[in-house]
């Protein structure tokens, strides 16, 4: 299922949900207390305004792969491509982090407060309050409202950077003073941990964190952001007021934002006097769960480390954390063929409900329940697409038994012949027959960098895995050789990345120069049954000729135009531009194409003109858009929605994995989790379609 959004090609559209706000704060310390309070706080006192979380896709986001904070459906505010619906908004944000920057997918399970999928509580300030009251409002809810001693709380701020031309955030450290925190428990910190940047470019500013001690009231400053389990970051809070430029370089923003998020299972866990999150209501739901279902297993103690000898209590805590990440994610239309980590931690799953709580089928499916008991109220499409996901899960665990089989048969085969390899389990690392076999042929002394790389690129194979490869041959193996491949590689993938046309982009943002108004797309009107599409003046504000700048181009010349507006439709979505002509007083230009480049619409084409007359900076054209090419691009689109709905109607769980959208066809590529398409079923998809068009018209 594809989970349609209405967005802008900016970024997510804010919507603001209804809630229900209580009058009188409410004494009980469960979760969903907790969460209220925290909503009611900044709503009612606050005077902020609430916005639903997005989903955990990032639809309208190329650069990451789930939605992993809470800030991400606000990205084009912070880079002023988009105007906040209101200045000061909160949420309770779903958010994913298994890869990348923020990547605790290894550590889960090991440690009481690190997940795949968790809740950030969040207040924005989109060029309102800043750092002064951010600073009041976060400590008198944590003091006042949920009464957290004083004398557990520490602070930090950014304590400068000469390389960057980054000052000491002195006016931090001195607000926290005023709202009576000690000058020995606020920390100053560096880059890596209190200054917070986007990407590797974008808006960032330096942080101010708030840590809780669970151990002691006594003075540890000392440890803070050492990794303690009992000494924990509980809410960061970013003051957005630089922006980070391709070279590096620090500017200061026109605009000034504040961007917070605190851990919602941390915060629980201290008001519910736990160090550990899985011993609070957000998951014991879930571990009574396993020990009901799994009556034949050992029941959960609460074990780690040494402790937890067997990894009894470790594999409680992963199926328990992975039910709620994979139940989100699959409740908001992600594709575990096109997300290759949701696979994976589905198929963790099902190792682990069949390895160790001995349940051949059915754990993770009916574990699903269970989470929307907890989260459906707070996040309603969890209930609403729960059939939709035990579908997508009762598909997935069939394809995954019989990999499994296949897979294990073939190694039994191999280290008949290899009985080094035996240490190895081959459902950790399916593809590690293939890999074995690529590596001896190589016939290598020692498992080089490159070949780490190799097998990590081409066979999937992570770090451990090979690790573990390399002891059973008895390969040397260094870990740091693997990782600066790695960083090699980024660096080419970056390299490689700033083509000309980020070039182009980089030097549209540093002359200031607005995004493209390209609204009047929509500007159309039916009459008599015929579309009539406006025509629009417009100005020409660069052109691009040979990925350069120029300030006029010649006749009979292929060039790109950006305009202050256009009417145009760039390719989105899989449907290709439109094409049309823009009449200048010396000649016409003829659009081939449109390209969508962050915000900027630029109008590919060839300049023509009877009198050999030059194209200007500055010239005033009028767009006329290709009507009849647009129509048929709007019928096939319409025929692709119709497609898609009428599919998943028929056949239940169903996923668009890509389309594409021309004024001759369409492609529509769908995953059916189920049985598949017959004709019988063509044929009902056939009448339903051409029934809906019949009684539309």
């Amino acid at each position: 299922m594809i989970l349609l959004t209405s967005h802008t090609s900016l970024g997510y559209k804010i919507f603001c949900g209804v809630r229900c706000i209580s009058m009188h704060t409410n004494s009980d310390r469960t979760a969903a207390s907790i969460r209220r309070i925290f909503m009611d706080y900044f709503i009612r006192d606050c005077n902020h305004h609430h916005v639903r979380s997005s989903p955990v896709v990032p639809f309208c986001d190329p650069t990451i792969a789930f939605v992993n904070a809470g800030m991400n459906q606000f990205k084009s505010i912070f880079t002023g491509k988009q105007e906040p619906q209101y200045q000061n908004v909160v949420n309770s944000q779903k958010c994913v982090r298994v890869g990348g920057k923020h990547n605790d997918l290894s550590i889960v399970g090991t440690d009481g407060y690190h997940h795949t999928f968790f809740e950030m509580l969040g207040n924005w300030s989109f060029g309102d309050y800043f750092k002064e009251e951010a600073c009041e409002l976060a400590w008198k809810l944590l003091v006042d409202v949920y009464k957290l001693p004083s004398s557990k709380l520490y602070v930090t701020y950014f304590k400068g950077d000469h390389q960057l031309g980054l000052e000491e955030d002195i006016e931090t450290r001195e607000i926290w003073k005023s709202l009576g925190v000690s000058s020995d428990r606020i920390v100053p910190f560096g880059i890596k941990d209190n200054f917070w940047v986007m990407g590797d470019t974008g808006p960032c500013g330096p942080c101010t964190e708030i840590h809780f001690d669970h151990k002691t009231a006594q003075n540890r400053a000392q440890f803070v952001n050492k990794g303690l389990f009992d000494l924990t970051e509980l809410w960061n809070i970013v003051f957005i007021q630089y922006n980070k430029n391709l070279d590096g370089s620090i500017v200061v923003l026109p605009n000034k934002h504040v961007d917070t998020g605190m851990g919602f299972e941390r915060l629980t866990a201290i008001l519910q006097n736990k160090i550990s999150n899985y011993d609070t209501d957000n998951f014991s739901n879930l571990i009574n769960a396993i020990e009901k279902i799994s009556a034949k297993t050992k029941k959960y103690k609460g074990n780690y480390g040494e402790q937890d000898w067997d990894n009894l209590d470790t594999s409680y805590r992963i199926l328990a954390d992975h039910s709620r990440m994979v139940t989100a994610c699959l409740a908001d239309g992600m594709i575990p063929e096109q997300n290759q980590k949701l696979r994976r931690i589905l198929r963790k799953c099902f190792t682990i409900s069949e390895d160790v709580f001995l349940k051949e089928k059915g754990l993770l499916k009916e574990l699903t329940n269970y989470v929307v008991d907890n989260l459906g109220h707070t996040y309603p499409e969890m209930e609403k697409n729960i059939s939709h996901v035990q579908q997508i899960i009762d598909y997935e665990e069939e394809v995954f038994k019989s990999l499994r089989n296949s897979a294990q048969r073939d190694w039994e085969k191999l280290i008949k012949e290899k009985s080094q390899l035996m240490s190895l389990d081959i459902l950790e690392a399916p593809s590690l027959i293939p890999a074995y076999k690529a590596l001896a042929k190589m016939e290598p002394k020692e498992i080089s960098g490159d070949i780490a790389f190799k097998l990590y690129d081409t066979f999937g194979l992570n770090a451990n895995i090979i690790e573990k490869l390399s002891h059973a041959l008895n390969l040397p193996f260094d870990k740091e050789n693997l990782q600066n491949e790695l960083n090699k590689a980024k660096v080419k993938t970056k390299q490689l990345s700033v083509s000309d046309n980020n070039k182009i982009l980089e030097e549209f943002i540093r002359n200031c120069l607005p995004i493209t108004d390209d609204s009047f797309k929509y500007n159309f009107k039916k009459l008599d049954n015929m579309y009539l599409f406006e025509k629009l003046n417009a100005m020409v504000l660069k052109i691009i000729y040979h990925d350069e700048i120029v300030s006029k181009i010649g006749p009979h010349t292929f060039c790109s135009l950006l305009f202050n507006k256009t009417n145009f439709y760039s390719e989105a979505g899989g449907q290709i531009s439109d094409r049309g002509q823009i009449h200048f007083n010396e000649g016409v230009f003829d659009v081939t194409e449109i390209e969508n480049l962050n915000g900027y619409i630029l109008h590919k084409g060839i300049f023509k003109s009877k009198f050999g007359s030059s194209l200007y900076t500055d010239d005033i054209g009028k767009m006329s858009i290709d009507g009849k090419h647009r129509i048929n691009l709007m019928k096939n689109h319409t025929a692709t929605h119709l497609l898609n709905s009428v599919l998943k109607c028929l056949k239940g769980a169903t996923c668009q994995k890509s389309s594409k959208v021309t004024e001759n066809f369409l492609n529509l590529d769908v995953s059916i989790y189920g049985p598949k398409l017959c004709n019988n079923d063509i044929e009902k998809v056939e009448h339903k379609i051409n029934d809906i068009i019949q009684k539309i018209y």
